[in-house]
């Protein structure tokens, strides 16, 4: 989830508004961390490095978590 400044890991995320940019449409994406979050709500959900499994947010690849 954002912070009250909608920040992701203390960056702001780029938002992606046409729905031709991306294949999942419209979403802000955080590049410091690819994290994807849906444009109105500021929640995460799911893109090709994050998947959310039991309850908790997973990273798909191996590309280690700094943040």
């Amino acid at each position: 989830m954002l912070d009250a400044k909608g920040r992701c890991c203390g960056k702001k995320p780029i938002q992606y508004k046409s729905s031709w940019s991306t294949s999942d449409g419209p979403h802000k994406y955080c590049p410091r961390c690819d994290r994807a979050y849906d444009l109105k709500t500021g929640a995460q959900i799911d893109n090709w490095a994050w998947r959310q499994s039991y309850g908790k947010w997973v990273r798909k690849t191996n590309k280690q978590e700094s943040a």
